[in-house]
């Protein structure tokens, strides 16, 4: 029920959803660029689907403040986050396999262009273990609302837009860790041009 709350506390940002008829059944992974702490929350918003998270272990250890309270209430409960570390690609693959949805940030921490130089393999292993499709999410606009840097500016409404892209399978074999580099990049193009 709280996550269904924060959906509809977040949908007066949404200014627009392109491209929720490309969302297959379950199981599948989404992948997303990220620009600010609301993306989880969004992308909950967006899709209108149970979506667990793979964040950043540290984000839970903070002991002060908004952003440990949003980062337990809005991420951890409500997107029911996988924190990175071991067993967190095992426990990808078991909510995968009871047709789960798993959302990824490739490049990890917050940015506000594309990184290519600090993608993680993480999203091509899960995918390949698991042989589940990627949906690419493109989110514009999540910084002009909120970013750890920045001063929280809830009155901008209808500043975000996202677009969700075409399902790309999975890959087929076991990948070295080059060769899940580049499909990650690829994964990482395929949002670009969705923006």
């Amino acid at each position: 029920m709280l996550a269904v709350l924060l959906a509809k506390i977040c949908l007066p940002y949404l200014a627009s959803v392109t491209g929720r008829e490309f969302l297959p059944k379950p199981p599948f992974i989404l992948a997303a660029n990220h620009l600010s702490p609301l993306d989880p929350a969004l992308i909950l918003s967006a899709t209108r689907l149970p979506v667990r998270f793979l964040a950043a272990g540290h984000l839970f250890k903070r002991r002060w403040g908004f952003i440990r309270l949003y980062n337990e209430l809005a991420i951890k409960r409500l997107g029911q986050a996988i924190p990175t570390g071991p067993g967190s690609i095992t426990r990808c693959q078991e909510i995968l396999g009871a047709s789960g949805i798993i959302g990824i940030f490739p490049e990890g921490d917050i940015h506000p262009e594309l990184q290519q130089d600090r993608l993680h393999t993480g999203l091509a292993i899960i995918a390949q273990q698991a042989q589940v499709p990627i949906v690419p999410v493109h989110i514009d606009g999540s910084d002009r609302v909120w970013t750890f840097k920045k001063t929280f500016a809830p009155w901008r409404f209808r500043s975000v837009r996202i677009a969700i892209g075409k399902l790309i399978p999975p890959p087929n074999h076991p990948l070295d860790k080059n060769q899940a580099l580049a499909f990650v990049k690829k994964i990482m193009e395929r949002i670009a041009v969705l923006h």
